[in-house]
């Protein structure tokens, strides 16, 4: 699907400056308020670069937030990465989404799988209450 081709093209794009944590907080701030399901795919290197939040803030401001991430990491096994995958880990357990460590042809299929495990998050847990 639509998912999958998107998994693709971003295959072919690695590399950079990555404030992967500020990204994360300014999206969560884009969710306030939407509609179910409410949650971040976020597809990384493991990278973590240029942040002006840190790592610690970032997951209490998410688990605050009650907004699941979905992790899917490039596994890039052949180069050491900056921040451990075990701190993707975390990320995911601590705001109740998932975190799959994949290579380059599984890419499409990791996102597709989160976007499923996503909706059906959504769906499990009982719908917040803006009052």
């Amino acid at each position: 699907g639509a998912s999958a081709r998107a998994g693709a093209r971003l295959a072919e794009r690695i590399g950079g400056r990555s404030p992967i944590w500020d990204a994360l907080v300014a999206a969560a701030g884009t969710l306030d308020g939407a509609a179910e399901p409410r949650g971040i795919i976020v597809l990384t290197d493991g990278r973590s670069t240029g942040n002006r939040i840190g790592f610690a803030d970032a997951v209490d401001q998410l688990k605050r937030a009650r907004i699941p991430v979905f992790v899917v990491s490039l596994d890039k096994s052949d180069r050491p990465i900056p921040d451990p995958g075990a701190r993707l880990e975390q990320l995911a357990a601590a705001t109740g989404g998932t975190c799959l460590f994949v290579d380059r042809p599984a890419l499409p299929a990791a996102i597709t799988r989160s976007v499923s495990t996503l909706r059906l998050t959504a769906t499990a847990q009982p719908r917040r209450n803006n009052y």
